[in-house]
């Protein structure tokens, strides 16, 4: 999710799409597959900002979390987390 804001923040050419491989250089590590739905031409797996959207930050995360198996603690840890990261690269792009 965080890979996903900081590219569709970015000047890249493709970041309002958040295309996966695109996402992808913005995140050490894997991405989660559940978070990207194909395009209407089916040539791409886009971030699903629509999902994204429809839902608070902790509803989305407590989704992606619960795949995991994570137990509430974790996922109260991840949350806050992901908004410290989140704060912090708006902070460095200042």
């Amino acid at each position: 999710m965080v890979g996903a804001l900081e590219c569709f923040l970015s000047d890249d050419e493709d970041a309002e799409y958040a295309i996966k491989e695109t996402v992808e250089t913005f995140v050490e590590g894997d991405v989660d597959d559940s978070c990207f739905s194909s395009d209407s031409q089916g040539s791409a797996e886009c971030f699903d900002f629509e999902q994204f959207d429809a839902q608070t930050l902790e509803e989305f995360l407590s989704i992606e979390e619960e795949k995991d198996g994570a137990d509430d603690e974790d996922r109260e840890l991840n949350i806050d987390q992901a908004l410290k990261d989140l704060g912090e690269e708006s902070e460095e792009e200042e």
